[in-house]
């Protein structure tokens, strides 16, 4: 637990990694069955939040205790677990690995919930083997219809805004393109956000260093993704 030379300080004299390091240690001191973590880094600074990630982990795979963690940082959540749970309203809506809730979410709540994601509210049109097209305000669009949708049915259709890629017009390019208009871009150091805007809605695209230069604000962008890459759900709550 990295504390081996802290015996002699005083409670206040500690760190808050130092200080989270004596409670866990305090709460595995009793062998528990289950052990509870609630929020356990929220007061951390994101390096040491970081770090005490994956010492935890460690502690977890060590001991073979059961961890139920609770937290409202999604990266942490996706980070850490082996499972899931998405909860609404006092009731889960989905559990799973974090890949799983990601690239495969069971309903809008959780496709809106966990990470970013682009919503295109429209009509199931036609459906063939495991797809579905919708009839959306930016055109006829196509992608995975896990719920079997049937034709006729309301639907919104989620994409990633890492698949949501700009692309030239004349490009040859995956099944679904729209245009768009930037009007924003966000660097964060490995990626750069693009906020966009096409036919009234907000549109959210991340690209990455490998992606070329993003457009500039205020042009006119075709974005595109392939089909395998978006969801089609019925419509409910979002996040």
């Amino acid at each position: 637990m990295a504390l081996a030379d802290q015996g002699g300080k005083r409670i206040d004299q500690l760190s808050g990694g130092q200080k989270q390091r004596v409670a866990i240690a305090r709460a595995l001191a009793v062998e528990p069955e289950v052990l509870l973590l609630d929020e356990p880094l929220s007061a951390l600074d994101l390096k040491l939040r970081q770090h005490m990630r994956n010492e935890l982990r460690a502690i977890q795979r060590r001991v073979g205790i059961t961890f139920i963690y609770i937290t409202h940082d999604q990266g942490e959540a996706l980070t850490m677990s082996d499972r899931i749970g998405v909860m609404r309203a006092g009731r889960l809506e989905q559990v799973g690995t974090g890949r799983a809730l990601y690239d495969s979410p069971e309903t809008a709540f959780v496709a809106s919930f966990v990470g970013e994601a682009n919503a295109m509210p429209g009509l199931v049109r036609d459906t063939a083997d495991g797809y579905a097209v919708v009839e959306t305000a930016f055109g006829p669009l196509q992608g995975r219809n896990p719920g079997g949708m049937k034709p006729g049915s309301q639907a919104v259709l989620f994409v990633r805004p890492e698949h949501l890629l700009p692309v030239s017009a004349s490009a040859s390019c995956p099944q679904n393109r729209l245009q768009a208009r930037v009007t924003d871009l966000a660097y964060e150091g490995q990626v750069t956000h693009v906020t966009c805007v096409a036919e009234g809605r907000r549109l959210l695209a991340v690209l990455g260093p490998r992606d070329g230069e993003p457009p500039a604000p205020d042009t006119e962008v075709v974005l595109a993704f392939a089909m395998r890459d978006a969801v089609i759900l019925p419509p409910a709550s979002h996040a």
